[in-house]
């Protein structure tokens, strides 16, 4: 539990100071994976193109909003 404590706030403080580093009106985009094991064998290629087309919408529509 400590481990997962102690990697939950080095990302945070990474992406912290990542966020302030962008000069303003910059944006970052960060994905996060989730807690599951996503591969090839245990996922239905249908279900693969789904998970990459709401992905492919996903950033598209953040594409679209930071450009206004």
């Amino acid at each position: 539990m400590k481990a997962k404590y102690l990697l939950f706030t080095a990302v945070f403080i990474l992406l912290y100071f990542i966020a302030n580093s962008q000069s303003p009106g910059s944006y970052t985009l960060v994905v996060h994976g989730g807690a599951g094991n996503i591969t090839p064998t245990n996922l239905p290629a249908e279900k693969a193109k789904q998970f990459e087309a709401k992905l492919r919408y996903s950033s598209n529509s953040l594409l679209n909003f930071t450009k206004h």
